[in-house]
């Protein structure tokens, strides 16, 4: 069983816990997670209670100063784009970010192309021939078509649906039960808001709502 740490300690974070024990509950999974910490930026607190069980919150800023973590895996269980870019784009060359894939999760994964430090929660549903790389979250019940290319640090969230021959760039927020339409593309660093429904491409750097969504504002 490998020590595994998970940067934040809020809701999200907690769920990533929750998966890493269904993870390991699966008899289909030859890798277990012990699951060592939570990592987070000056804490208030220094255990988080998940159910009956807790564990330590380590200080961000004197961790990596400690030793006993050299072999140890990493998850990022925060919700933001751009934090999450951050930090796996300081640490990914250093440390191992596993894809933590829930065992529910359906789709042809000899065709699909998987980076690493992916989340993949629970009811998610992929097809064929999709390319995702890295540090992205696919929240409940997310689907993505055939021939899609996902890029890095994406959160996508519950319920939301990618059409076939989908581009998403780096660093977008996809709302919960958004929708985007076949052969579409989202530009990076941009967010569509829950239950919108694309059906043009989204530039960079843009808040984009409705159905169909438009773009309402310039994000920096």
């Amino acid at each position: 069983m490998r020590d595994i740490f998970i940067f934040g300690s809020g809701g999200f974070a907690k769920e990533i816990a929750h998966l890493i024990k269904d993870i390991n509950l699966s008899k289909e999974r030859d890798e277990n997670y012990n699951i060592a910490g939570f990592i987070d930026t000056a804490p208030q607190i220094n255990t988080l209670t998940i159910g009956k069980n807790q564990f330590p919150i380590f200080d961000e800023k004197t961790f990596f100063e400690t030793t006993g973590h050299d072999n140890a895996s990493f998850t990022i269980g925060i919700g933001d784009p751009q934090i999450r870019e951050k930090i796996f784009n300081l640490l990914e060359s250093k440390f191992d970010f596993p894809n933590l894939v829930h065992p529910s999760v359906t789709g042809d994964f000899e065709s699909i192309i998987l980076g690493k430090g992916n989340i993949i929660a629970a009811g998610c549903c992929f097809t064929v021939d999709i390319s995702i790389a890295s540090s992205n979250v696919f929240n409940l019940n997310v689907t993505v078509g055939h021939d899609c290319i996902i890029k890095s640090n994406n959160v996508i969230n519950p319920g939301a649906n990618i059409s076939g021959s989908v581009t998403i760039n780096n660093s977008n927020l996809i709302g919960t039960g958004a929708t985007i339409l076949q052969g579409l593309s989202v530009g990076s660093h941009s967010i569509i808001g829950a239950g919108s429904v694309v059906t043009k491409d989204i530039a960079r750097h843009v808040l984009a709502v409705g159905i169909p969504a438009k773009s309402i504002k310039e994000l920096h």
